[in-house]
């Protein structure tokens, strides 16, 4: 977030959101691609970029609108991603665990003893 100003600057709140959501959908692929438990954690890290370039552009968004009633706009954003987006992944995530099994979710490769 500390860069966000400049980035604002330079792609704009909806460019920022589109690179935001490609890189998103591009973790999640390698997530999906990985057999190794610590390449998640290297994966993880871009995280935070995404994070802070969703949340900034959403945040700056109705500052910039002509339309006082958009202020809680953040705030929608905020209830639909933590509320019904938690709750959606959830439920989702637990009928796939049932359906797959830890093993068929998580490809990864069983230690050898």
């Amino acid at each position: 977030m500390f860069f966000s100003d400049r980035l604002l600057r330079r792609f704009g709140a909806r460019g920022m959101l589109v690179i935001a959501m490609t890189t998103i959908g591009l973790r999640l692929l390698f997530y999906s691609l990985t057999t190794q438990p610590w390449v998640v954690l290297v994966i993880q890290l871009v995280h935070g970029l995404t994070f802070a370039a969703i949340y900034t552009a959403v945040c700056i968004t109705p500052t910039r609108s002509p339309h006082p009633d958009e202020v809680h706009h953040p705030g929608h954003v905020q209830r639909h991603a933590d509320g019904f987006g938690s709750a959606a992944g959830g439920l989702l995530g637990g009928l796939l665990l049932d359906r797959f099994s830890p093993g068929g979710m998580y490809p990864f490769q069983e230690p050898s003893c």
